[in-house]
This record gives structure tokens, sequence and C-alpha cells, in this order.
């Protein structure tokens, strides 16, 4: 029995909003809330009528806002904040809940838009740990086209130039598939996280279309994360190129195929060499046809939804700042199965060289 703010109303939060709302035994109470509170109105008269037991409400507020945002959960008093607005927003919401003693979760670890330094990091851990409660932050996408991007190997970083390393791979029920190498916050906490991993390395798959118009927009600024005046007063470029761009939870309609996500392992166990590749596939017509979104969205906002269930119920517990890898891993797996993510073990993978 919990109650559960979440902060935006996208095409992530919607999928993780309506599959929260499937668990009415667990979310008894959900507030929905952004800067366009219509957009929650419209999700919420949808989810009130669809014969969840979860009491939907809505509230417009300002993430940038840590005071407006304070306001708001200590007027609803939830269990958990789960924060699905932009990255940039997160430190604000997180001020919020450190203020409030809520636990917070969301999917895109912060990244400082003026330094590379990690010091917030370890600030936020402190607080948390002094509060007394849980702050976990998910993966997901971040803004991702960079001059560089990195890999780990032997405890250090590989930097190289971006999309140099091309790979083709034959993805089950997908097919082979351009991918390139890329730098992905799971990499950092991994590396971090898990000790004697020896090499990590992150790749998705790009259309030629797709890079030459990521290509276009580098050129001419706008994936800069840069400051600019611009009629007066100031923007970041690819904050207003997002705004530009289609909402994701319109694109459900006219997306069709799949998504293969995976991981490939490789190491010794008892002793003995094993590779194993463990992977989801998602399709995107069947995710529009149960929450109206494409797989995209869905693959980002189940996990995400699966986390705060974990935090609210207790599974997933601590006095600090967390990443994914650092709870117990069976019952993030399990809920995996139940909710909509189902996963395949392939023993014998071909490996990326």
């Amino acid at each position: 029995m919990s109650r559960l703010l979440v902060i935006g109303c996208g095409g992530v939060a919607s999928v993780a909003i309506r599959k929260c709302c499937m668990a009415d035994s667990v979310v008894t109470d959900l507030m929905l809330a952004s800067r366009t509170k219509k957009t929650c109105d419209e999700l919420a008269d949808k989810l009130n009528k669809s014969g969840t037991r979860t009491r939907v409400v809505t509230a417009a507020v300002n993430a940038d806002d840590a005071g407006e945002v304070e306001k708001l959960i200590r007027s609803f008093r939830p269990d958990v904040v789960l924060n699905l607005a932009l990255p940039y927003q997160d430190l604000a919401v997180m001020d919020a809940c450190l203020a409030c003693g809520v636990d917070y979760i969301d999917t895109a670890n912060y990244e400082c838009e003026d330094t590379d330094d990690p010091v917030w990091r370890a600030v936020y851990e402190k607080r948390c740990k002094e509060k007394g409660f849980t702050a976990y932050f998910d993966y997901s996408w971040q803004w991702a086209y960079r001059e560089k991007f990195a890999k780990a190997e032997n405890g250090k970083w590989v930097e190289v130039p971006a999309m140099s390393i091309k790979r083709e791979y034959d993805f089950p029920e997908v097919g082979k598939k351009d991918m390139y190498l890329l730098h992905h916050e799971e990499i950092e906490s991994l590396a971090e996280n898990v000790p004697g991993v020896r090499r990590i390395r992150f790749f998705m798959t790009f259309g030629q279309s797709y890079l030459t118009h990521m290509e276009c927009l580098r050129n001419v600024g706008m994936l800069s994360t840069t400051p600019v005046m611009y009629e007066g007063r100031e923007i970041v470029p690819i904050q207003f190129l997002k705004a530009l761009l289609p909402d994701p939870a319109t694109l459900g309609p006219r997306t069709h195929g799949k998504t293969n996500i995976g991981c490939i392992f490789t190491g010794k166990k008892d002793g003995k060499d094993r590779k194993i590749y463990i992977y989801n596939v998602c399709d995107h017509q069947a995710c529009y046809r149960e929450v109206e979104s494409q797989a995209i969205s869905y693959t980002t906002g189940v996990p995400a939804m699966i986390a705060a269930l974990l935090v609210a119920t207790g599974k997933w517990t601590g006095k600090g700042v967390y990443n994914v890898e650092e709870f117990d891993p069976d019952p993030f797996m399990d809920a995996l199965n139940a909710y909509g993510l189902p996963w395949v073990v392939d023993e014998d993978p071909v490996l990326v060289d």
C-alpha cells in the first residue's frame, strides 16, 4: 500500500504511470505532476476510467524549482518520488526529496552542464546517508552524441573518436544491424561497482539517415549544452531541440518492428569459461496495444516502474545514493518477466570483437 508521485508525463512517464496502475495492489495512490497539467489530466482521466483501483490525481509543477517540488511533496505525502522529467532537473527534485525525507528514483544520471567533476554525487551520497533514505539512479538514454566516447578496459578509460567503432551483429528476431560504440552511464557505474570487470562496452544501433541528421545538427551547434543568447534570453541548444522534436508518446501508432536490448557476458563460473547473452525482444505494436506507446519508451518506463515498486515495498533499500547493480537483481529480473519485458538467455552467443 504505497503513495507514489511521478514527475513528468512524456512518453516514458506515460508507460511507467500506466504500468503502476496495473500494480494497483501496491500503488494505491498516484499523483501525476508536470509543467503542463493538461497532459496529466488527460492521462489521469483515462486511467480513472480503466478500472484500476489506484487513485490517480494530478498537479502542475516546475521541476526546475526545488521549493515548488518540495511544497508538492509535503502536500501529497508520497512514499516514493519517481522523477521522469529531464535529467537536468534531477538535482532540484533530489533537493526537494532530501528536504522532505522521501525516497527518490530517476532514470538518467545527472550530467553537470558546466563540469565533468563528479563531486556532486559525493555531496548527495553524504546528505542521503544523513537523512537515512534511498536515492536510486536508474539507467536510460542520455543526450547521445559527444565528440568522444569511452570504454572501460583494465581499470582505465579509453577514448575513441565518436562513431569510429562499428560492428554488425545479427540480433535475434531483429536481424543484422550496424551498431556503434557509445558512452552511456552504465559503463561508469558498472566499472565502479562490479569488482574485477576488465572490459565494459556499450553499443547501440543507428540507421544511416539518423546519423546524417545528427551530424548535420552537430555541425550547426544544435547538440551543444552551452547556453547561447537568443532574442534577449539564454537558451541551451539541445534543450531547445528537444522541444521541437515529436513527443515520443505520439510515435506509437506509426512505429513498427521490434527492439532487442541485452548484455553479453564472458568470464569464468565454477572455474570454467562461460559466455551468455541475456536479452529482451519488444514489439512496438504490442506495446502500443497495451499502453499506447512504442517499445523505446516501454523498455525505459517499465524498469523505472519496477524500481519504484521495489523501493516502495522495501525490497530495495539503503541509506545513500545507489545504482541498479548495487541492489539484489533477483526481484528485479523476476518483475521484468511479470510486467512485460521477459528475458531470454543464450548460452552460446556470437561475441563482439
